[in-house]
């Protein structure tokens, strides 16, 4: 599994990153999910697309980003609703092949081998994605 990265302490940099690695007409999204809600019901799962640089906020005193593209990883967003009508939505990231991931972290977490399955996980608020920008015309929703 090949995967480019790159810290980052600005914009301009994660700008600079995201742009390098795809082109210039891209869009930034995050997940923002809401206080106090700890359960959701999905609404529908929207594909963004099959390449995404992920920028993760690391934990110091200055901003500084993670960045990352990771191969054979697809991009979705998806609308929740909170069981009080909260409406959220759930940066999501599905890796389609997981043979260069770290095997220990893989069979404690999700009990798995690499290279066995496919798997995907929600993104938190603190995480950045940028996106090749595609018209509404190439979006293939996927309704639940």
């Amino acid at each position: 599994m090949g995967e480019d990265k790159h810290c980052v302490s600005s914009l301009e940099s994660m700008m600079d990153f995201a742009i390098s690695k795809l082109g210039k007409n891209i869009k930034v999204m995050s997940s923002s999910f809401a206080q106090n809600q700890d359960k959701y019901v999905v609404e529908e799962v929207k594909k963004i697309g099959d390449k995404t640089v992920m920028c993760h906020k690391l934990n110091f005193k200055n901003d500084v980003f993670y960045c990352h593209v990771i191969n054979a990883t697809t991009t979705y967003m998806v609308p929740l609703v909170a069981s009080d009508g909260t409406k959220a939505k759930a940066l999501t990231i599905c890796h389609r092949d997981m043979r260069g991931m770290n095997s220990d972290v893989l069979y404690d977490i999700l009990n798995v081998n690499p290279g066995t399955v496919s798997a995907c996980h929600f993104i938190g608020n603190k995480v950045i994605a940028w996106v090749p920008d595609v018209s509404e015309t190439d979006d293939h929703p996927c309704v639940i």
